[in-house]
């Protein structure tokens, strides 16, 4: 299987969102999202989201692959695992709690999810836009 960087699977959102929104809602269709859109600094932090619409404070994370996982043995024979590397799983609750904290709706999706069922993926983005 072959590993998609992350601009890969940041581009997959916007791929999927513009064959799904011409079908559903062409008033969402072109919308400005804005790729690697940074917040929270006005509470100290710096974080950024694969994609967002600022103007609606929503954003879409298509997560998978930037966390790295070792698995270690322990001394009775069972097996656990930790995150190792800059990126861990953690930050991205952190990240998501900051999100909420400021009124953000972030939707979090995997690569696979993207492509099983993107027309879902997408819905829940526009029912939530239709509510603004």
């Amino acid at each position: 299987m072959r590993t998609r960087s992350k601009e890969d699977k940041a581009e997959l959102w916007l791929y999927h969102w513009r064959i799904v929104a011409a079908q559903i809602d062409t008033r969402f269709l072109d919308l400005d999202w804005v790729p690697e859109h940074e917040f929270a600094e006005s509470i100290g932090r710096k974080y950024c989201f694969d994609w967002a619409l600022p103007r609606y404070k929503i954003a879409v994370e298509i997560d998978g692959g930037n966390h790295k996982a070792a698995i270690k043995q322990r001394r009775d024979g069972s097996l656990y695992a930790f995150a190792i590397g800059r990126h861990t799983q953690d930050d991205d609750y952190w990240k998501r709690a900051a999100a909420a904290s400021l009124g953000w709706t972030v939707f979090a999706f995997t690569p696979e999810m993207m492509a099983k069922d993107p027309w879902q993926a997408v819905s829940f983005v526009i029912d939530r836009l239709q509510k603004s």
